[in-house]
């Protein structure tokens, strides 16, 4: 009688430490992700080995143990990931969950009961969250972790699989599995041992990413040919009379089906592009429209676009929208400060101006001051 009450409060114990652990620990894997194996090897109900999350080893899962006993650790708390695996009874008719730890005196430990298990999430029949990657890429932030103790799968030299602990931020590892002693892996010892054969279980990246807007496709807006009155009734388009002209766009490069436009009605026009090299004030070319006029006997107008530089002071070709096509020239006011940003002028040289700027503002200001100085010491000897 008195082994079982002993028993209740161990297991109680237990119990409240780990829900201790939970809240004041930045744990993120909660309660309902482990199954826990009685001190008799019976698995808590409603859950069964079924529960059991797998990562592609036969008979191998992750366990936690946590020790309150003080022959374990000095203060009588001590815990630790480690491999579980289900055990055949001498029969051979019935088997058990059992487990196998080190414990803090890096001593292989095997228990078949008082542990938990890693396991799918109570009442869900979602898959697999959990995912190993490799140490060297291994993220601390998602990585499953108790007491910055995460999880760990080591391979040994011959292949074989084993559960246990790491520490990411010592580069460290150790685990045991039924058939092994105790491993114990370091980067301070042996860096290619710990980067090829040491994995860290993190969470899966799950979350399907938000809903963004998609924008609405670019549809430019053509000038409408006839406007609309109050009444819904057409009414005629006005007419641009000959001096009225449409300025072209010069600082554009239009792409060939562009060029391809209609100045008169009825007319088939053809387009031409002249190579030329780029203007030394920009590295964008720059295009003039220029009309031919027709003749007699020649073929109908043409619209040839040229690269030319842009002229000084700024003026641009503009095309009429008349029946008589001719070219246009309109003066456009000037900057009045030119524009640098584009201006190939060396660094150095530019700095060199400035410091010379700021020493003649200096010297002026000096030469201000002594005259100032000069002038007050006249008065007070006139005075």
């Amino acid at each position: 009688m008195s082994l079982r009450i002993s028993w209740r409060w161990e297991y109680i114990a237990l119990n409240l430490l780990i829900l201790v652990l939970q809240f004041c620990s930045s744990i993120w894997i909660g309660e309902e992700y482990w199954t826990q194996v009685h001190y008799n090897g019976e698995v808590e109900r409603p859950r069964s080995v079924a529960d059991f999350l797998p990562f592609g080893v036969d008979n191998a899962f992750i366990a936690y143990w946590i020790s309150l006993d003080k022959r374990d650790s000095e203060d009588g708390h001590y815990e630790a990931f480690g491999h579980a695996f289900l055990k055949s009874s001498d029969s051979g008719t019935s088997s058990q969950v059992c487990a196998t730890f080190i414990d803090i005196k890096r001593r292989r430990r095997e228990l078949c009961g008082g542990f938990r298990v890693l396991s799918r999430k109570k009442g869900s029949n979602s898959g697999n969250p959990f995912t190993f990657v490799n140490s060297a890429i291994a993220n601390p932030d998602r990585a499953v972790d108790y007491l910055d103790v995460h999880v760990s799968r080591i391979r040994t030299e011959v292949g074989q699989v084993m559960f246990g602990g790491a520490n990411i931020q010592e580069r460290a590892a150790y685990g045991v599995n039924p058939n092994v002693d105790p491993v114990l892996i370091s980067f301070a010892t042996d860096r290619a041992a710990y980067v090829e054969r040491v994995e860290i279980l993190e969470v899966q990246n799950v979350s399907p990413l938000p809903n963004l807007p998609v924008p609405a496709p670019f549809r430019p807006e053509s000038p409408p040919s006839r406007r609309e009155t109050s009444k819904n009734t057409p009414k005629p388009a006005v007419i641009i009379e000959p001096s009225t002209v449409r300025l072209a766009e010069v600082t554009e490069s239009p792409t060939p089906e562009e060029l391809v436009f209609s100045l008169v009605p009825d007319t088939t026009l053809t387009t031409t592009v002249e190579e030329s090299t780029m203007s030394p004030s920009t590295s964008q070319p720059v295009f003039a429209p220029i009309v031919d006029q027709p003749g007699d006997s020649e073929p109908p107008p043409q619209l040839v676009w040229r690269r030319t530089a842009p002229p000084d002071p700024m003026r641009v070709q503009a095309v009429s929208t008349t029946t008589d096509p001719s070219g246009v020239i309109l003066p456009m006011p000037e900057d009045e400060e030119p524009n640098d940003f584009f201006a190939q002028e060396n660094t150095k040289e530019r700095l060199r101006k400035l410091m010379l700027r700021r020493q003649r503002r200096r010297q002026l200001q000096k030469l201000r001051l002594m005259k100032k100085f000069k002038r007050s010491g006249n008065k007070n000897q006139l005075s």
